[in-house]
């Protein structure tokens, strides 16, 4: 797959962007498990963790824990679970790499595992025929993902601010 047909590379994606820096990104998920689901992506095309050089790879854990910290601050948790499907085999439905950041609270599902199988169950396809999400789950439209994106961004920048 080429970075122009990469449903994580389009415009539309990158207006969901909350928090970056110039090699990843933080973006509200197009149809979230919880509220705050969201994922870190590489700004550059890439599809498997092996393809992050060691020091892409230490920056990747470093920002995806301070969005994660940003998130359990703003959902008010300190539960969350962190998931790479890396290939179709794991269940990756865009071959880009991302790390899915999901708050959790007590009782969000019967099971505390019970959240894995909403990330795939019953597939949809985007504009590009790619599979991006699942069918069970409310996707959000581009203007929801927008408006939640710009709040998540002004309290990221809040946050750095006083930081």
């Amino acid at each position: 797959m080429s970075e122009n047909s990469c449903a994580f590379c389009s415009d539309e994606m990158r207006s969901s962007e909350f928090a970056g820096n110039a090699d990843f990104a933080a973006v509200y998920n197009i149809a979230p498990i919880v509220p705050g689901h969201s994922l870190v992506i590489p700004r550059r095309h890439i599809q498997r963790i092996e393809d992050l050089s060691e020091e892409e790879f230490s920056r990747y854990w470093i920002f995806a824990r301070e969005v994660t910290k940003f998130l359990l601050d703003t959902f008010k948790t300190n539960a969350f679970d962190w998931t790479i499907q890396e290939q179709e085999a794991a269940g990756q439905t865009v071959p880009h790499l991302h790390l899915h950041i999901i708050p959790r609270v007590p009782g969000d599902f019967d099971d505390p595992g019970g959240w894995y199988p909403k990330l795939r169950h019953g597939a949809i396809v985007d504009h590009a025929h790619e599979v991006i999400d699942s069918k069970d789950r409310v996707r959000l439209t581009l203007s929801e993902r927008e408006r939640i994106a710009r709040e998540l961004a002004t309290q990221w920048d809040l946050r750095s601010k006083r930081s």
